[in-house]
């Protein structure tokens, strides 16, 4: 947790505080706070963040690696820990759905902040994780 704290101007010439949405730009009401980081959650096999695993997760990997989608987590379709996102993660999970493979690595079955945020591929914020 840190303090925010909002200057109306700043410099000189003075540069405003502006919000674009939807390709419109609004002036904020600024307020002073504060804002808390923390790590996104995921589970690791759910590579379409759709709160289940199943085939669909090996196929959006493989959509990935094969440049027709990017995930929205890539940590999470990075089945088996190695901090690589290459085919041997599709094919872990398809071992792992159909063929009595091992699991995947952690954070698995339930939902949590990666073990090794440094080695991490990256998670947007996205529903199927709480």
């Amino acid at each position: 947790m840190t303090p925010l704290r909002y200057c109306s101007n700043f410099g000189s010439p003075v540069i405003q505080n502006v919000v674009v949405v939807a390709g419109q730009s609004v002036i904020p009401l600024l307020e002073s706070g504060s804002v808390a980081f923390g790590l996104i959650g995921f589970t690791r096999g759910d590579c379409n963040r759709d709160g289940v695993i199943d085939i669909a997760d090996p196929i959006a990997s493989l959509d990935h690696l094969f440049g027709r989608a990017a995930p929205p987590c890539p940590e999470a379709c990075e089945q088996n820990g190695d901090s690589a996102l290459d085919i041997a993660d599709p094919v872990a999970g398809l071992g792992y759905l159909f063929a009595s493979g091992p699991s995947p690595s952690a954070p698995f079955p339930e939902c949590s902040a990666d073990p090794d945020p440094a080695g991490s591929l990256g998670c947007a914020a996205a529903p199927g994780c709480p």
